[in-house]
């Protein structure tokens, strides 16, 4: 149906002199005989119109500066800054204004600080990160070391589609760094490129999904037994625990 309808808009219709499509993941397939096709596809490897989709820096310290709000730049730089589109260094833009809209409506707490607004925002992004997780040892070991703040080297197609991202641990990094749960280390494009987590919100997103993952996977009793074991310095009992806690994470 959507190729159909694209066809006729895109293609047949002269009273449309260009057509931008706006998403996240590649879903046009572009063949010689496809209704829609000769698409030129620009994502966040793309110097074009890199800075057309986000924040630049300078973009961000105008706004707090018109908001009252320019000594909160630090604050804002380290939970909503690291992306790099293109050759750009880019914020959230989203992220940015509901923390500045926070701030001014009164929401905002002090003592809680800064919110992740990305938390259960995209179902279909976090069933991605379960899907893969505990798949490989690769997968885990590559999670951690993002979580830690180091950087993974993974070959980033850039045109994958979207039924084909389950297929290999690849296609998962490139769709974590298309829709934004990742971000390129580097300014110019590598056939291996180096990913990490842009900022701290997202590595608060990457926590909480890794926490829910494992704990669907472990019987809270059996992290209590082992805490209970720990304290009153029962080996055999701790032993038992953390059998039953890695019998549980590895299948």
């Amino acid at each position: 149906m959507i190729e159909h309808m694209l066809s006729y808009v895109c293609k047949t219709n002269e009273n449309v002199k260009g057509v931008i499509l706006s998403g996240c993941l590649y879903t046009v397939k572009n063949s010689t005989y496809t209704g829609v096709n000769n698409i030129i596809p620009y994502t966040v490897l793309s110097p074009n119109f890199a800075s057309s989709i986000g924040f630049t820096d300078d973009n961000v310290k105008k706004l707090l500066e018109d908001a009252g709000l320019s000594d909160r730049y630090d604050t804002v730089s380290e939970w909503y800054d690291g992306y790099i589109f293109g050759r750009e260094k880019m914020y959230c833009p989203w992220d940015v204004l509901l923390y500045v809209r926070s701030v001014l409506d009164g929401s905002y707490s002090e003592i809680m600080g800064p919110e992740s607004y990305w938390v259960n925002t995209s179902y279909t992004t976090q069933n991605l990160i379960h899907g893969f997780l505990g798949k490989t040892s690769e997968v885990n070991e590559k999670f951690e070391k993002l979580l830690a703040g180091e950087t993974v080297k993974c070959f980033v197609n850039e045109h994958v589609p979207y039924h084909l991202i389950h297929e290999n641990g690849d296609n998962l990094w490139s769709a974590l760094l298309e829709t934004g749960y990742l971000s390129k280390a580097t300014e110019e494009r590598m056939k291996v490129m180096p990913l990490r987590i842009p900022n701290k919100e997202i590595k608060e997103v990457f926590r909480q999904e890794v926490w829910n993952y494992f704990n669907t996977k472990i019987n809270n009793e059996f992290v209590n037994n082992l805490i209970d074991s720990l304290w009153a310095e029962s080996t055999e009992s701790a032993k038992a625990s953390m059998n039953q806690i890695l019998v549980r994470k590895i299948f």
